[in-house]
């Protein structure tokens, strides 16, 4: 912009209203508005005959009437008053910078405001989002009732750790004829994976499919949440008040996706940290350190993706190539991220289904794995006991008909997922990566109870505990954790810490 002097004759004061007096009318016009003395005296207050005075250069331009014709049209005041000489060039640049970088400002809140809103209004845990809506429906509030209810575990470190809602029919209430409520399912969306119990138990069926289609909407935002209690499954029966049931559980600690928090903690070397692991071994660890570290929690599912911007984004699919695909968007948005020398905080679970294509998505699989060898994220891994693998195999044959599921044969296909991702940890750089294992289990777990065992709770705490204290040596900024579940079990960890945790060599 060129710099201007401040007019010392009424000649340049006449060009300078003049020009002033051009741009105004010519931006009104743009903006299809009328230009004649009435209307722009209807625009300011100011009287039509000094309007048309000024128009026709008969009377010179004050500051109060060039004010009120730039705000009629649109024309910022700096600019007119910098035309007229009024202001000097170096003001106007300072004011010109300042809305510059306010509008830049207000553009970077924009993009934040779906972060900004998780923060200040995080989503309901599933269980009590489903409740809400079901009683918040003056339909569905009628026709049922809800029981909520929390599971603790842990020996060590306690918390609680599964989330339950128990949806019964009040009395009076009866199941909806089943073509009925497979009709009010199919308009939400919603498909009944067990037709065949359907045939044995239509009512029961009945009454999960009206319950599934009325919470569809506000389950469906990526968090991960079952229903459970079906005729002749066994796991969750002990946490029932009547069998078979209606519940509706979530992991009260990893279930969820989570934004970063307001003060998340910074370190010397930033980066992004992937966790590879699951709910049948320490994945616990990982929105533990999440929690410690204030940083983004990302649960890899097979209905969500990452979008560019690190925003998790539900998607209606789930399937194997869909939790291929959404580790392979996490993960190109950890590159994108460190290229742009922005790293992304973020703790990444990752399972080892999210790099099974089930032999018919050969090149997502191979695409998971590769960018799992080239990833600039951390990784975090502790091999699980085969203990551990069989007792979640187990787990979920009780969550189906006695016969129908082969734990075993999950647990053999997990452990082969487990040896092909060791392989490819084992190539990356030495040093760069925490590897851990943890110990065989004193005693045999239960197979068909809804809590998780003591030791897989405490042993996901001690992992999580290495990972926070290995952050801080490798990548700086040591220091007490001040939040969350590792701040309150600090002293018994620091006590646990006297061995710590098993390194892994690979």
């Amino acid at each position: 912009m060129p710099s201007r002097r401040v007019p010392k004759s009424d000649h340049d004061r006449i060009d300078r209203g003049r020009e002033a007096i051009r741009m105004c009318l010519d931006a009104m016009r743009e903006r299809g508005m009328s230009t004649t003395a009435a209307e722009i005296s209807r625009q300011t207050g100011v009287p039509s005959s000094t309007v048309a005075k000024v128009l026709a250069h008969e009377r010179s331009v004050q500051p109060d009437f060039l004010r009120k014709l730039g705000e009629a049209s649109g024309i910022p005041i700096t600019r007119l008053f910098m035309e007229m000489g009024w202001l000097p060039e170096s003001e106007v640049m300072n004011v010109l910078d300042a809305s510059q970088h306010l509008t830049a400002a207000l553009r970077d809140l924009a993009r934040l405001r779906p972060y900004l809103e998780q923060i200040a209004t995080p989503p309901l845990p599933a269980p009590l989002a489903a409740a809400h809506a079901l009683l918040g429906d003056p339909v569905s509030a009628q026709r049922f009732e809800v029981r909520l209810d929390q599971i603790v575990c842990g020996g060590r470190y306690r918390t609680p750790a599964i989330i339950v809602a128990e949806f019964s029919l009040k009395d009076g209430a009866h199941p909806l004829p089943f073509d009925e409520a497979r009709r009010l399912a199919a308009e939400s969306g919603v498909r009944l994976s067990a037709e065949e119990e359907a045939r044995n138990d239509p009512a029961f069926w009945s009454v999960r499919l009206e319950l599934m289609a009325r919470t569809r909407r506000v389950l469906d935002d990526g968090q991960e949440a079952t229903w459970q209690g079906g005729p002749d499954h066994r796991t969750w029966e002990p946490v029932a008040r009547a069998w078979p049931a209606h519940l509706l559980v979530q992991d009260a600690v990893g279930g969820r996706q989570r934004a970063a928090s307001v003060a998340p903690r910074s370190l010397d070397r930033p980066c992004s940290l992937v966790v590879v692991g699951g709910r049948h071994g320490t994945g616990l660890a990982a929105p533990l350190l999440a929690e410690a570290l204030g940083w983004q929690f990302v649960l890899i599912r097979g209905d969500v993706e990452v979008a560019p911007d690190g925003r998790v984004v539900p998607i209606r699919q789930d399937s194997a190539a869909g939790r291929i695909r959404a580790w392979i968007s996490a993960a190109e948005r950890i590159e994108e991220a460190a290229g742009a020398g922005r790293p992304w905080q973020a703790v990444i679970l990752v399972r080892p289904a999210a790099f099974d294509g089930r032999q018919r998505h050969p090149h997502l699989e191979a695409r998971a794995f590769d960018l799992l060898a080239r990833t600039q994220a951390r990784v975090i891994y502790a091999r699980v006991p085969d203990a551990y693998l069989s007792w979640w195999g187990r787990r979920i044959e009780g969550d189906h008909l006695p016969g129908r599921y082969d734990g075993e044969r999950w647990a053999r296909r997990t452990r082969g997922l487990y040896e092909r991702l060791e392989g490819v940890l084992g190539r990356r750089t030495v040093g760069k990566d925490l590897l851990m294992h943890v110990p065989d289990p004193a005693d045999e777990f239960a197979p068909h109870h809804p809590a998780i065992p003591d030791e897989v709770i405490d042993w996901s705490a001690r992992v999580a505990w290495a990972a926070f204290n290995w952050i801080g040596r490798e990548l700086g900024r040591d220091g007490d954790i001040r939040t969350g579940r590792l701040a309150q079990w600090a002293d018994l960890l620091r006590e646990d810490f006297r061995q710590g945790v098993p390194d892994l060599d690979l």
